[in-house]
């Protein structure tokens, strides 16, 4: 077991099992087949995969994960992954078109449109929040949700995301009232999870959201809103800026801190998928 103290650090199956899914909210995604009817969302990755002589973990069957060890079977084939296309990218020339196909199938976005919230994923930089108040100073929308504890790496955090960013928007001259924050949430599923909890105790559910988040969270974001709601919700794509250019479609293969994040949201995005069908399994067995 190891103690992660970086997103750049994939979650192992023990900080899964032992400590994120019993921390999180106890409800299941309503559609864990969500991402296997939507493959073609990550085929770029898929490629990548092929070019490299690696397994491509889309293609694995996860329906019947059911127990534990199920569980960690597929969880471990993550992290070895990362880090030979890590490796393949670092030792070898590869194609640029690729490359952007990669980072472009994470980074998709919408065109704006009005929507009864601008949901905003929390994070320790205040990009988002900042793009939040701008759609929200262009009058999409009259209210926005953050959704954020902190990230479970993130160990001595006094304060939640949510609330340093709504404070955040207050400061920039949003009205208090139209902020509504999540203070518990410790995964970017979690967030999602907890936020829909929270709409089930106020008896509500939106019929459209703008979702805020990082260009290379956007498609992982995006997913886990497919996932988990119980009813259809039209959800409207929009990235805040980049914080670090090494990070951005020209550059992320081309230094180990891009290769990590952008191929480590792809193996998120397959191991939130194991656990998806994992605990739905779990507790329709219970």
């Amino acid at each position: 077991m190891h103690t992660r103290t970086s997103n750049l650090i994939l979650p192992d199956v023990h900080e899964i099992l032992d400590i994120i899914t019993n921390k999180e909210s106890k409800r299941f995604a309503v559609r864990p087949q969500w991402l296997a009817e939507n493959v073609d969302l990550v085929s770029g990755f898929r490629e990548l995969c092929s070019k490299a002589g690696l397994e491509d973990i889309f293609s694995l069957p996860c329906e019947d994960i059911s127990t534990e060890n199920d569980l960690a079977r597929m969880i471990q084939l993550q992290d070895p992954l990362k880090r030979q296309l890590v490796e393949y990218i670092s030792t070898h020339k590869v194609d640029a078109s690729l490359m952007g196909e990669v980072f472009d199938q994470l980074a998709v976005t919408d065109d704006l449109r009005e929507a009864d919230a601008i949901y905003v994923f929390g994070a320790p930089s205040n990009a988002r929040i900042d793009k939040a108040v701008e759609i929200y100073n262009k009058g999409f929308s009259k209210k926005i949700i953050i959704s954020g504890k902190n990230g479970n790496w993130q160990q001595g955090v006094a304060m939640p995301e949510a609330v340093r960013m709504c404070r955040r928007a207050i400061e920039l001259g949003v009205p208090a009232e139209a902020v509504q924050t999540e203070t518990e949430s410790i995964t970017l599923a979690d967030n999602v999870k907890r936020t829909l909890d929270m709409f089930d105790k106020e008896k509500r559910f939106p019929e459209s959201l703008i979702i805020v988040s990082s260009p290379f969270t956007m498609l992982r974001s995006y997913t886990e809103w497919m996932k988990f709601p119980s009813q259809p919700i039209n959800i409207i794509r929009a990235s805040a800026e980049i914080q670090d250019q090494n990070k951005s479609r020209e550059l992320w293969h081309t230094n180990d801190d891009g290769r990590n994040v952008v191929l480590n949201e792809y193996t998120k995005i397959f191991g939130e998928s194991c656990v998806d069908y994992y605990l739905k399994n779990k507790y329709a067995n219970s």
